[in-house]
């Protein structure tokens, strides 16, 4: 079943943009979005936030491939230590 997602309100988009640059995550703009207390968003959740900001056109964001590279290299690193124990 596809629940239909109410388009966004413009008021928030500099909040949609902001987290589509990495500024902030999907929660933290969920609640930030809940703290302007526009009716008929007064509860969103960051699902929503990730919707809502690609049908602003702003996307997702997206590490760079050295963010990546990087991330993953720390993820490893912390699994390795895990086996250990």
């Amino acid at each position: 079943m596809t629940i239909p997602v109410t388009p966004p309100d413009a008021k928030f988009y500099p909040l949609l943009k902001k987290y589509s640059e990495g500024g902030i995550s999907a929660m933290d703009a969920a609640y930030e979005i809940q703290q302007l207390k526009i009716p008929g968003f007064e509860d969103p959740s960051a699902s929503e936030v990730i919707i809502w900001a690609r049908m602003a056109g702003y996307g997702i964001p997206s590490p760079s491939k050295e963010e990546a590279e990087a991330e993953a290299a720390e993820i490893i690193k912390k699994l390795g230590k895990s086996d250990k124990k």
